[in-house]
């Protein structure tokens, strides 16, 4: 908050009130580098990797929502937890596009088979990249909310 005498007689009251903002732009930030590394495992024809880096992301900018909104810790402390807020978010209340929640489930279905080998298939190149495209657009939305520049790369702030 900011409270300032203006020339003339005049004031000036300014808000800020997101909390926690240092701790969402680290979720943000973070979530920015597992894209990168879901875009590259991708692009080397390694889906698993693509699936774990790509859950990641969505799972750190969901968290990163839930800080912005002060979500309680007992409804924000489980994969589901989080994917039955966003789904709260997104269709109920209309914050966001409606297809955020299904590709973040579609992720969260597909992990044992990336992460364990399970005997579960693996989706292509192509939906891949459109379930990466719909996290893209989650980190903006978490970056947008939570002021954080579009431009910032991954905790070193250079633009490499």
């Amino acid at each position: 908050m900011a409270f300032v005498a203006a020339p003339g007689d005049g004031y000036v009251v300014s808000f800020d009130l997101r909390r926690d903002k240092s701790r969402v732009r680290d979720h943000v930030l973070l979530a920015r580098d597992f894209v990168a590394a879901a875009h590259e495992s991708i692009t080397a024809s390694r889906p698993g990797p693509a699936v774990e880096a790509a859950s990641a992301a969505a799972e750190l900018v969901v968290k990163a929502m839930h800080l912005l909104h002060v979500v309680p810790t007992q409804k924000r402390a489980s994969h589901g937890a989080r994917l039955t807020w966003l789904n709260w978010y997104t269709r109920r209340d209309g914050n966001g596009s409606p297809d955020w929640y299904p590709a973040m489930k579609r992720l969260e279905s597909l992990r044992p088979a990336a992460r364990y080998s399970d005997g579960g298939s693996l989706p292509d190149a192509e939906e891949l990249d459109a379930l990466l495209g719909e996290i893209v657009e989650l980190v903006d939305h978490a970056a947008a909310h939570g002021g954080v520049d579009e431009a910032e790369h991954p905790r070193s702030g250079d633009a490499g």
